[in-house]
């Protein structure tokens, strides 16, 4: 999937509608015209995998107007190896913005199929005309949010996503994106979704925010989580399958690190390698995981996780996640039959610097369903600069302090509209981890 990542990014749960403002799309609920196939090289246009514009099917009627979009394929051509099918519209940013905001309604089917939608905003300096699929090379953004959206099977209610981004300096044009993503089942071409929609697509500028304050600590008898910083039992090996204490692949309770000091207390996590046994590990991240009880009446997480690493050419990404279940939290663990799928999810990556004195703090919040039975808070290092060899597969990569607390409930929408908006806040950085859209294709 498509994953939000930043050098600092707060994601959260908001109920309500986004400011009123122009909104800078062109075709926004694809009254006007079909989209074009391929990747757009200017703006004013929706283009990139085969789509269709379509009035009412499936039961599923559009959300405003009398059109709405339908995903077909996930590339022009079959058969085709990608997941995604992605949808592109070039927006020129005009001096002074400071940020843009999108927000994406999505809807599909209530068969079993996939679920995943995203919505992303990427900004960049030149031309637009070197985005298209021609282009030798398709430039890297300068920045840039993401946000997903695992969908419910309802297909009278349209769930809405939205991510915002601060424009960072040089920024000429943006690129925003919508997708449905098959998270289930990578069909052959054609006919890979059953029925996959997007109505609605507003894209709006704002003047210059406020200061962004670092993430409040909240005091730690909030703290849903036992053994936050590390200060008592060093993690377990394998998943857990009870609440209360941290588990997952390798990882130790250290006191200092390579010029690293604990955050909060006398101790914290240094993450070793990406699986148990060596000879079997050819994953990528580091992950250590919690699972929670949900509090009575609470319906909405949110979690603190702070991140630091050695100077030097290394691996830079973190990530925090969390996710809802229903069932039994001994379902979760290595020796389970089948790890049931989440309710729904919330993840934020971080793309660290190499500064060891300041360690990096990410927020994500994530509404839950009223069925859930426990949650688990995951974070990870992730080797996204070289997959090295087991052991040793980290040259000094820490976490601590790490804290969910319940948030205010989010009011619920009238049917046949279901809010489940999403705000990505993403701080300016150079990112080469990007989920782009290949060279000759459009998503």
């Amino acid at each position: 999937m498509a994953q939000i990542v930043a050098s600092a990014l707060v994601l959260m749960a908001v109920a309500g509608s986004l400011p009123a403002s122009a909104n800078l799309l062109a075709n926004p609920g694809f009254e006007d015209a079909a989209p074009q196939v391929f990747l757009p090289n200017a703006t004013g246009y929706w283009s990139g995998d085969p789509t269709t514009r379509l009035g009412s099917e499936g039961g599923i009627t559009p959300l405003e107007g009398s059109f709405m979009l339908r995903f077909d394929q996930t590339f022009w051509s079959c058969p085709t190896g990608a997941s995604g099918a992605d949808l592109s519209q070039l927006v020129t940013v005009d001096p002074g913005t400071t940020s843009l905001t999108v927000q994406a309604s999505f809807n599909r089917v209530a068969a079993s199929t996939d679920t995943l939608f995203q919505a992303s905003i990427f900004a960049f300096a030149g031309s637009s005309s070197g985005f298209d699929d021609n282009s030798p090379a398709i430039p890297s953004s300068l920045d840039r949010a993401s946000v997903s959206l695992l969908s419910d099977a309802d297909p009278s209610t349209w769930e809405t996503v939205s991510v915002t981004l601060y424009i960072p300096g040089g920024t000429t044009y943006v690129a925003v994106i919508i997708s449905a993503v098959e998270n289930i089942s990578n069909d052959p071409c054609p006919g890979e979704f059953a029925g996959h929609y997007a109505d609605h697509i507003v894209l709006t500028a704002e003047g210059p925010p406020p200061p962004l304050p670092p993430p409040p600590s909240p005091p730690p008898t909030n703290n849903l989580l036992v053994n936050g910083s590390f200060e008592g039992d060093a993690p377990s090996i394998f998943l857990p399958s009870a609440p209360g204490s941290w588990s997952g692949d390798p990882a130790s309770k250290v006191a200092t690190g390579l010029g690293i000091t604990p955050l909060d207390g006398q101790a914290m996590l240094r993450f070793d390698d990406t699986f148990w046994d060596c000879q079997a590990s050819a994953a990528a991240g580091s992950d250590l995981h919690q699972i929670v009880l949900p509090s009575p009446g609470v319906t909405s997480y949110t979690l603190f996780a702070r991140f630091n690493r050695v100077a030097g050419s290394t691996d830079s990404l973190f990530a925090a996640g969390l996710r809802a279940f229903d069932g039994d939290p001994s379902e979760y663990d290595d020796f389970s039959p089948n790890i049931p799928p989440a309710l729904t999810t919330a993840t934020v990556e971080v793309l660290s610097d190499a500064d060891p004195a300041t360690w990096e703090t990410v927020t994500v919040s994530l509404s839950v369903p009223p069925e859930t039975t426990y949650l688990s808070v995951t974070i990870s290092a992730i080797e996204n600069i070289s997959n090295d060899a087991c052991p040793g597969e980290f040259a000094g990569h820490y976490a601590d302090d790490i804290g969910l607390f319940a948030t205010p409930a989010v009011p619920s929408m009238q049917a046949p509209f279901r809010m489940t908006l999403v705000v990505a806040i993403a701080a300016t950085a150079w990112l080469a981890a990007v989920r782009l859209p290949r060279r000759g294709r459009s998503g």
